[in-house]
């Protein structure tokens, strides 16, 4: 039993890991963007526990862009991840062992999570852009 299992597991080309991060870096990298991005923006807006009315200064939007710029890219990379082990995984005969169609899936998965939660990072950025901060 245990020789099958060590044998199957020899097989896959793909290691479980990088399958793990091209599922989970869309989801991941979208909340450190919107954590982040509303932290930044109260230390500017909120900075001694009062509503502040000043006008964003350039580091602050430098920062929120910065912020934006590397959620994009973390989606991203997680979806070239998630592609590539699904084309490492697409080329197996048919009388596969379960283990990899189950891993193909979570490739799949991972490529449409990212890019679902990069259309959210984009939307997400857009209104960052876009909204005035500190308007009270």
């Amino acid at each position: 039993m245990t020789r099958i299992l060590v044998n199957q597991a020899s097989q896959n080309p793909v290691p479980l890991m990088a399958i793990l991060f091209g599922v989970s870096a869309g989801p991941l990298f979208w909340i450190a963007q919107m954590m982040a991005g509303f932290a930044v923006s109260d230390l500017l807006c909120y900075r001694s526990g009062e509503p502040a009315f000043a006008p964003p200064t350039g580091a602050v939007t430098t920062a929120l862009y910065a912020i934006d710029i590397c959620a994009l890219t973390g989606a991203l990379v997680g979806g070239f991840v998630s592609f590539a082990c699904w084309r490492a995984l697409s080329h197996r005969p048919a009388d596969e062992p379960a283990n990899i169609s189950r891993e193909r899936f979570l490739a799949i998965w991972g490529l449409f999570s990212s890019m679902w939660f990069f259309c959210a990072i984009v939307f997400s950025s857009i209104g960052s852009a876009m909204v005035p901060l500190c308007l009270g």
